[in-house]
């Protein structure tokens, strides 16, 4: 334990330092604030004119639609991609050469890894998310903190889940271009191959449920229709979120068997 909290510790530093997460943070802060202008120069009741939707659009759904899309493409596919030099990185200085010769094993290396990007990543976006908020109740007054709070919650989820995969697919690599490639690879195939319109609406299906991108969950919060009522319990959230976790643990697995591998 006491390795895995001095590696993780180390890559905190490291990355909060960095400047891939500096401007990380600041396209996290900046793209969802664009919704605040968007809402701003909207005539009244455009919303429910554009998606035909009877009765007016809640202001927690407006939110939502403005806030979450810009979002969760950042968390979903620049995160994974920066995070994909952490062990390649190594590497390239040697440093692991100097890991490997000290009483370290790869369970403790590889979990220090993730946990160090998670803390730094992790409080990048509760400060954008506490900025958007202040923001958010300037223009709307009284919205729905507890919604707002859960599109933020699922953010958080979704970027340890693929930043994790990032960072795992990238210590395959022995550079960090290559590892950078494999990780956009991934993702553009995800997107591609294993992505439609209509399994995105289908939690149950598979290719739903592997996909990395996040297909379903994305489409189900977007969705004016469906994300008045959607919560973390709702089967497109859930299911995608769980595929996540499976994947990271299997990519875990995986590298761990690489690296101990004469």
């Amino acid at each position: 334990m006491e390795n895995i909290l001095g590696i993780t510790y180390y890559e905190y530093r490291l990355h909060w330092r960095g400047i891939s997460l500096r401007v990380l943070a600041l396209t996290t802060l900046l793209v969802t604030c664009v919704g605040l202008l968007i809402w701003n120069s909207l005539p009244e009741g455009q919303f429910a004119r554009v998606f035909n939707v009877e009765g007016g659009i809640s202001t927690s759904v407006v939110q939502t639609f403005l806030t979450f899309p810009a979002l969760i493409c950042v968390v979903v596919f620049i995160f994974p991609v920066a995070a994909s030099e952490c062990i390649p990185v190594d590497k390239h200085h040697r440093t692991i050469e100097l890991i490997d010769s000290l009483p370290v094993t790869p369970v403790e290396y590889l979990a220090g890894k993730l946990l160090g990007y998670w803390l730094a990543g992790l409080m990048i976006i509760l400060v954008a998310a506490l900025i958007n908020g202040g923001l958010w109740w300037l223009t709307l007054p009284g919205y729905d903190i507890i919604r707002y709070g859960e599109l933020w919650f699922v953010a958080a989820l979704v970027f340890m889940i693929n930043s994790g995969i990032g960072i795992l697919l990238g210590g395959t690599q022995p550079n960090r271009i290559r590892a950078a490639a494999l990780v956009i690879c991934v993702l553009i195939a995800a997107t591609v191959i294993l992505g439609s319109a209509d399994d995105a609406r289908q939690p149950t299906s598979v290719l739903s449920f592997a996909n990395p991108a996040h297909l379903s969950l994305i489409v189900a919060y977007i969705d004016p229709g469906m994300s008045e009522g959607l919560h973390l319990t709702s089967a497109n959230v859930s299911l995608s979120l769980l595929g996540g976790l499976i994947e990271v643990a299997m990519l875990f697995a995986g590298l761990l068997l690489l690296r101990r591998r004469p």
